[in-house]
């Protein structure tokens, strides 16, 4: 926001002073408090002697928007809470350590996701991200769109589903945007995004349904559940 020289305000839900002449960012990571400084600003606008410059969202979407299971999300970072949980079936139970969680994926969105080193862990390890119909599943199969980042002793890599790519060069960070109802872009970089390791543009059949961004982490040692930072980048 800008203000002309002529005189100061106050935007008054998050109580942010915008003096005269200069120009102020308000970081808000709630929804419902964005919607309402959107209405204040909108407010101000209107007001002799200022005017708005830009008003945009930020990339994370609220904790309400993601399906959580046996986990926390905040600022941008999946924490482990609660105790072991089964992770298989009725007819095939799985306990062990970790978490699931998962947001709804919308054309033009990208999730962005650190995929960790697990390399020295002493116990299995299975991470990975899909794109699925469901939103409430822990199982990691029944989709080709992702990766998966596996340490049991036969698979100790970061490998891209649909492709032969793999790496044991961790931790990276992993994207996929939802280009179009047909077309998944999957780009693997450095943790900083500046070096670019890997990129795949994936075909897809449409999609008839919603479909969920999933993340799970399983893990047989409890002291190796660690957080994980993850995001959504909404369409523009």
């Amino acid at each position: 926001m800008v203000t002309t020289p002529k005189q100061a305000t106050i935007e008054t839900l998050t109580n942010t002073n915008l003096p005269a002449g200069h120009t102020v960012l308000v970081k808000i990571d709630d929804s419902t408090s964005y919607d309402q400084v959107l209405s204040n600003v909108e407010a101000i606008n209107a007001l002799p002697g200022f005017t708005v410059i830009g008003v945009t969202s930020l990339p994370n979407p609220p904790a309400s928007a993601w399906y959580l299971d046996n986990c926390t999300y905040q600022n941008g970072v999946l924490t482990p809470v609660g105790e072991p949980l089964d992770f298989g079936t009725p007819e095939a139970p799985l306990v062990m350590y970790g978490y699931h969680a998962a947001t709804k994926a919308n054309i033009g969105d990208t999730l962005e996701v650190v995929a960790e080193n697990f390399l020295s862990a002493t116990g299995n390890v299975h991470s990975g991200v899909r794109l699925q119909t469901t939103f409430e599943s822990y199982d990691l199969g029944g989709s080709d769109i992702g990766y998966n980042n596996t340490v049991d002793g036969t698979n100790d890599f970061f490998s891209l589903l649909d492709t032969l790519f793999n790496t044991q060069a961790l931790p990276v960070k992993y994207s996929m945007k939802y280009v179009s109802s047909t077309e998944i872009e999957h780009v693997i970089t450095s943790i900083d995004g500046l070096t670019e390791i890997h990129r795949y543009n994936q075909t897809i059949t449409a999609y008839t349904e919603d479909v969920y961004f999933n993340f799970t982490l399983v893990c047989q040692n409890s002291n190796e559940v660690i957080p994980t930072s993850i995001k959504v980048i909404p369409a523009v």
